[in-house]
């Protein structure tokens, strides 16, 4: 057996540049809204007038901007070209995976979508995926059949209306999802995809000096550097025959794994030498040469988005690489090495997601000089197109479940030095400023104009109602509501009332923010008091006329008693006893509602005259008949 000598030896990948293709591009920044209970989203379909070109479409893709779903399954996208030829973008894909905010680039070559349970699908470019057929989109889009790749616009005219049909509202969530817009672009041809060959070289030597003859090599690609498990094979061996070496021994050798074969994972090459060719067994070299990063960069190469590939691990130079854990040279990471003297994160590998991170560690600590492990960063994070957000990360204490929670606080010290706490945010979602209330606002006369009195604010208010609800987990894990029981009011009622209380978030959902609550209920307080007024003015009103009707009532039956009081009233001129003027009237009968009789008793006793008949009354006495 030969004893080779492994003198040197380097793998070497071709440097593939992507030339920007020819091409126009041409979009809409119009959102597409997708309801809570109805399929079709809103404009249903979406378009965008394309004109300017002068030939035919040699290749189409198509960029969906900032979608937001949290049930991706449900989210179905048709494109309609000018000649009516129809592709589905995506549909049926995964099982409740979410897309927050991200791109979607769609263009044939590219990997599918992912299929992932409670996961989540990321920005990247992606081929037209549909994993189930007998898709039926409602009118005005067009009946199937459909197509599944952009192909079938190749060779047709651009220039006309291209319509996007999307179903997307969910039956299952209360959410409102949306697209923030897309474009779509016209190249002359596709980009050619970055070859998958890497080039092998080294020196062959054995115990008598540089191999001359031909040999065959077998390359093969390990998980481990020692283990021979087939398990830890990457992919089937290259064989490689009749090689003639050059006169110092050198080979070089072009190689293809195929493009799947390097990705974030190390691997080592094993080569193994047959001598002379075609006789005798392999013998393999020692040891395995690890695969250094030119073909790991082939990764970088075939990633859905490897300008700002979301998790270049092994990329030699990944720009902008948000998690570049094994970056050699990550551009816009540069800062996290050269600031490590200076309280800012140390090393890439800890900076997991966070770009153009200004972070603070020991450096300028205040108070205790025992440093903790709380990440105290702010964190610029572009959120989509044209959207960006400065985030402080202040610890790890969210609240309110933590039995501490950290917070940023905005002072001053005073003349001793001591530090004066103004304004206080806390990780649970609180907020605090000496003596409370609202934060200030210009208020000044001077500074307005048009002003004139609110009207009706008691009933716009009492148009309002107040809830208690639990929200839901999902934005209570996102920080955007707080756990436990909350009370407040419901933004689609407020938009109602007060319309220029309620804003749309980057989530699609509605947020309501209170302007002027103290103007409004004092003028509630002055319409409930004007109503109040109004109704105790009302009373009185009724009160009197009450009182004047009694007292008419009063005056009427005083009339009809003075009457009856005249008409009892003896009349002694008509009888015939003169003296009867004189007498006495005797009543004699029975008591009330009887009969009764009056008499003369005049100076002539004799006289029985009757005088009077009647009965006796609720009114005293009545008369019945009279002899008067």
């Amino acid at each position: 057996m030969n004893t080779w000598n492994f003198l040197a030896a380097a793998l070497l990948a071709p440097l593939a540049i992507a030339a920007a293709a020819a091409g126009q591009t041409f979009s809409t920044n119009s959102w597409i809204w997708m309801v809570p209970g109805s399929a079709a989203a809103e404009p249903y379909p979406s378009t965008i007038t394309v004109a300017g070109m002068t030939e035919p479409v040699g290749r189409v893709t198509v960029t969906l901007r900032g979608v937001f779903h949290v049930r991706s399954h449900e989210l179905n996208v048709l494109l309609v070209g000018p000649g009516g030829q129809r592709v589905i973008l995506m549909s049926d894909i995964g099982n409740h995976s979410s897309l927050s905010n991200v791109d979607l680039t769609f263009a044939d070559g590219a990997p599918p979508l992912p299929h992932t349970t409670d996961g989540e699908i990321l920005s990247g470019t992606y081929a037209p995926t549909n994993r189930f057929g007998g898709d039926w989109y409602p009118p005005p889009a067009p009946d199937g059949p459909y197509e599944s790749t952009l192909a079938a616009f190749n060779g047709t005219d651009a220039n006309g209306t291209w319509a996007l049909y999307v179903l997307g509202g969910s039956f299952t969530s209360p959410l409102t999802f949306y697209i923030r817009g897309w474009h779509i672009s016209f190249n002359d041809a596709p980009p050619s995809p970055a070859p998958s060959t890497i080039t092998y070289q080294s020196l062959l030597a054995d115990a008598s000096g540089p191999v001359q003859g031909p040999v065959d090599l077998r390359f093969s690609l390990w998980r481990h550097p020692t283990f021979h498990l087939v398990a830890n094979r990457l992919g089937d061996p290259v064989l490689v025959t009749e090689i003639t070496p050059g006169p110092s021994g050198q080979i070089t050798v072009p190689l293809d794994f195929g493009a799947a074969a390097f990705d974030a994972v190390a691997c080592w090459l094993q080569v193994e030498v047959r001598s002379p060719a075609g006789s005798g067994s392999f013998v393999p070299l020692t040891p395995r040469q690890p695969v250094t990063p030119a073909p790991q960069a082939r990764w970088a190469a075939n990633a859905a988005n490897a300008a700002n590939a979301a998790n270049a691990a092994n990329a030699a130079n990944a720009v902008n690489a948000q998690t570049a854990a094994n970056a050699t040279n990550a551009v816009n990471a540069q800062t996290a090495a050269s600031l490590a003297g200076r309280g800012v994160v140390p090393t890439a590998a800890t900076a997991t997601d966070l770009v153009n991170l200004l972070a603070f560690g020991a450096v300028g600590n205040g108070g205790s000089t025992a440093e903790n492990t709380d990440l105290v960063a702010f964190h610029r994070l572009n959120t989509g197109a044209d959207r960006t957000e400065l985030r402080l990360t202040v610890g790890n204490d969210p609240g309110p479940l933590s039995p501490a929670t950290d917070s940023f606080i905005i002072g001053a010290r005073d003349a001793s030095g001591a530090f004066q706490s103004r304004f206080l945010f806390a990780t649970d979602g609180n907020a605090f400023k000496p003596g409370g209330g609202s934060w200030g606002s210009l208020s000044d006369p001077r500074a307005k104009h048009n002003a004139k009195p609110l009207t009706g604010t008691l009933d716009k208010l009492l148009n309002l109602r107040g809830y208690s609800f639990l929200y839901n987990e999902e934005h209570v894990a996102s920080g955007a509501g707080l756990s436990g029981e909350q009370c407040g009011l419901m933004a689609d009622e407020v938009a109602r009332v007060f319309p220029d209380w309620v804003s749309i978030g980057p989530d699609g959902l509605r947020r309501v923010t209170e302007r002027a609550t103290t103007a409004l209920m004092v003028e509630a307080l002055r319409d409930l008091r004007a109503e109040k007024n109004a109704q105790l003015a009302a009373e009185r009103s009724r009160s009197q006329a009450q009182i004047d009707a009694l007292r008419s009532e009063n005056a009427e039956l005083r009339a009809r008693l003075e009457a009856l009081e005249r008409a009892v009233r003896p009349r002694p001129e008509k009888h015939p006893c003169a003296a009867a003027a004189l007498g006495t009237l005797i009543v004699a009968g029975s008591g009330f509602g009887g009969q009764a009789t009056g008499a003369c008793r005049g100076r002539f006793k004799r006289c029985k005259t009757p005088l009077w008949r009647g009965k006796v009354g609720a009114t005293g006495l009545e008369p019945v008949t009279s002899a008067m």
